[in-house]
């Protein structure tokens, strides 16, 4: 009886020295002076301006690199790729403007006025002259 309780034991011990083993953090510390792996540098300039005289019915190519595919969902409440927020944000202009401090400035295409008591914003156009591409006024049922 005596022997199975040292056996016992000695697997117990092993057993637990072994979990321990394997639960333990890696403690191995990388020097300062290693070389970042997996970086690169890029020979290709990140702007590229040109001069002259645009082209008529010419196109733009534009150029994102992203870790996250395109998936081509523009509104900012359903996108879930940071690629697709960036291209909305150059073709879906915001209403309002912020300041430093995220706040409404009413300095962009409208104005917001928040009524609490009645629970209700009004929202004001900042011009009458914008307009459509094929000439037709914008009013705020637009947007």
């Amino acid at each position: 009886m005596n022997m199975n309780k040292k056996k016992m034991m000695i697997l117990f011990s092993a057993t637990a020295a072994l979990t321990l083993a394997a639960c333990g953090g890696n403690n191995s510390s990388s020097s300062s002076t290693s070389t970042e792996a997996g970086t690169a540098k890029t020979k290709y300039a990140s702007e590229v301006t040109h001069e002259g005289t645009p082209i008529k019915g010419g196109t733009l190519k534009y150029a994102i690199v992203s870790s996250s595919p395109f998936s081509g969902i523009f509104a900012d409440e359903l996108s879930q790729v940071t690629t697709d927020s960036t291209i909305g944000g150059l073709i879906d202009e915001s209403m309002f403007e912020y300041d430093e401090n995220r706040k409404l400035t009413n300095t962009g295409l409208a104005s917001i006025k928040f009524d609490v008591e009645n629970k209700t914003a009004t929202v004001t156009l900042n011009s009458k002259e914008y307009k459509w591409s094929d000439g037709q006024p914008v009013t705020i049922d637009d947007y």
